[in-house]
């Protein structure tokens, strides 16, 4: 990797640890976090965006989420702690860490669950007749 890229990356790093170190604490800095990430985002070079690992979009984009769901903020941040010190040290390969790990999704029981208490009441009913 060139000198430019590595150099991007440990400039990006820097950017995206700040972004990590003062989430939004309201909506309207939430509104701000996001708009200045997504600008942010815009500006790296292909060189760079083809070695980020896809999931960093995710918790660009995911700041409502985090915003509402605390476990959700901690199992992102946590991850993207570990693309930041990669970036910070340069880049130099592919991101070869962790994979994200599973992110809570909200919502996620609402389905199974209902479908389950619809199956328990059918079976009680049928029981019953």
């Amino acid at each position: 990797m060139d000198a430019d890229v590595t150099q991007e990356a440990r400039e990006v790093g820097k950017r995206l640890r700040e972004l990590l170190e003062h989430p939004a604490t309201d909506r309207p800095s939430l509104q701000r976090w996001t708009d200045d990430a997504m600008r942010f985002s815009k500006c790296w070079s292909p060189s760079l965006c083809n070695r980020l690992p896809h999931e960093l979009w995710h918790w660009l984009s995911d700041a409502d989420v985090r915003f509402e769901n605390p476990e959700y903020a901690r199992i992102q941040n946590e991850w993207v702690a570990g693309v930041i010190a990669w970036l910070e040290a340069g880049a130099e390969n592919r991101w070869q860490g962790a994979d994200h790990p599973s992110w809570p999704r909200v919502g996620r029981w609402v389905l199974p669950t209902v479908a389950l208490v619809g199956l328990a009441a059918l079976l009680l009913c049928h029981r019953c007749s």
